[in-house]
């Protein structure tokens, strides 16, 4: 009798290793120790279906902790990598937020020079004029004094 839930307890395994990626037998491999402690030593020890159904059980609740467990370590990792391309990004923005302040400052120094520079060609610009306007005007006065 004990044999037939055994045989029942490994044809259920079955099915849930079709869905599973583990194998959820009832071997002495895949039991935590403490059940193997608690069960016996052999698979034929495990003795009721109810006991070879809940050691199936704390077996799969094994494996969804180590899923778990996984799952929170790759998060983890996500973490960090994100973590690290944040910083990674805000390095690079204060980098270029600086290159742009060091552009704009050159820009407007090389803007106050150009400024210059036409301030004073105007201002020399001017001079000319005011010079060949006196000499326009004594040319003038010439021409009137000979007529």
């Amino acid at each position: 009798m004990n044999r037939l839930r055994l045989q029942d307890a490994e044809i259920n395994s079955h099915v849930l290793e079709d869905s599973e990626e583990e194998d959820f037998s009832l071997s002495k491999e895949v039991l935590p120790q403490k059940m193997r402690k608690e069960f016996g030593h052999s698979d034929a020890d495990l003795g009721t279906y109810g006991n070879a159904i809940r050691c199936l059980h704390e077996g799969i609740e094994l494996q969804e902790f180590r899923n778990w467990e996984l799952e929170h370590q790759l998060m983890q990792e996500k973490q960090k990598n994100m973590e690290s391309t944040i910083q990674f990004l805000k390095k690079t923005l204060e980098e270029k937020d600086q290159e742009m302040k060091t552009a704009r400052c050159f820009m407007a120094q090389t803007l106050e020079e150009n400024e210059a520079k036409w301030r004073n060609r105007l201002s020399e610009k001017g001079k000319q004029i005011i010079h060949f306007e006196k000499k326009l005007s004594v040319v003038f006065m010439h021409l009137a004094m000979k007529s």
